[in-house]
């Protein structure tokens, strides 16, 4: 345990686990190897904080850049489909079905596309109709009555997590 590192302490806290269950250390070793370990944790602390707040600066950078492309690509498509209708009508104007260039062809289709709005779903005939039917359970009711009564019903398993460090 000369070079200790927080990254392999939980390792080292695991071979020390396991010694004392197999009774190979003297309680002073015990108390010895345990205080090494909690000062290179409690030396360590700091260098990890800093880790996970550089960290999470970063993380915070990447989803404000992820979003600033999202943007862009959006606009970009708006872009194209804004193009695509123009020349779209003025083909349709000019009496144009097809373009045919070096790199490629631009053409209009004979056929109209149909879409369906629907403006009163009541005076639709039940034959054009289609139900879901979709049954959820309500996990926040189950957990309050959980906590308020300590009983488990049927059906349900409780499963408890340790909560994790936090950096503050």
């Amino acid at each position: 345990m000369a070079d200790l590192t927080l990254y392999n302490v939980s390792a080292e806290f695991d071979y020390l686990c396991d010694l004392i269950d197999r009774d190979v250390l003297t309680e002073e070793e015990q108390q010895e190897l345990t205080n090494i370990l909690v000062n290179k944790i409690q030396d360590s602390a700091e260098e990890v904080i800093q880790f996970f707040k550089t960290n999470d600066s970063h993380i915070n950078g990447l989803k404000t850049e992820i979003a600033e492309l999202q943007a862009r690509k959006k606009k970009a498509e708006e872009r194209k489909e804004y193009l695509r209708e123009a020349i779209t009508q003025n083909m349709k104007k000019l009496n144009l079905k097809k373009i045919e260039t070096s790199i490629g062809n631009m053409v209009v289709p004979n056929r109209t596309d149909i879409s369906i709005e629907v403006t009163d779903i009541d005076k639709v005939p039940n034959e054009f109709k289609k139900s879901k039917t979709e049954i959820s359970v309500d996990k926040t009711a189950i957990k309050k009555y959980f906590k308020d009564t300590g009983e488990i019903i049927d059906g349900i398993n409780i499963v408890q997590t340790q909560g994790k460090v936090q950096f503050k």
